[in-house]
């Protein structure tokens, strides 16, 4: 068994309606170096959520990294899915999540970080 995973190190189901912005819950990133996130959607009619990743040293004053494009544009099915992160160094991470349509009021998106500690100290 591998003792420094991959493993999923958290997860969340967000409920967001029509042309709202949700959060996911925060997770904690310290001593893990490689991640990843598996998403879907579920919902009537056709989806069209955006997801960011946010990052914080405190657990309160969560911003989007100058250097992170969004984890996906346009999430446009109810297929899982899977994005390689490149989080900035810092000890807290949650997923800001809007829906774009307008028009589609019960999205629920199901986030699992997944992560891994490739490097010993």
């Amino acid at each position: 068994m591998l003792s420094n995973g991959p493993r999923v190190i958290g997860t969340d189901t967000v409920a967001v309606g029509k042309s709202a912005i949700a959060y996911s819950k925060s997770f904690r990133l310290i001593d893990l170096d490689s991640f990843a996130l598996e998403y879907a959607v579920a919902c009537t009619g056709t989806p069209n959520i955006k997801i960011e990743l946010e990052q914080c040293t405190d657990d309160t004053n969560f911003y989007i990294p100058n250097t992170l494009a969004p984890v996906i544009d346009a999430v446009i099915d109810t297929i899982y899915h899977g994005a390689q992160l490149a989080p900035i160094t810092v000890e807290y991470a949650r997923f800001k999540i809007t829906e774009v349509t307008g028009v589609v009021d019960d999205s629920v998106v199901t986030l699992n970080l997944v992560a891994q500690k490739r490097f010993t100290v």
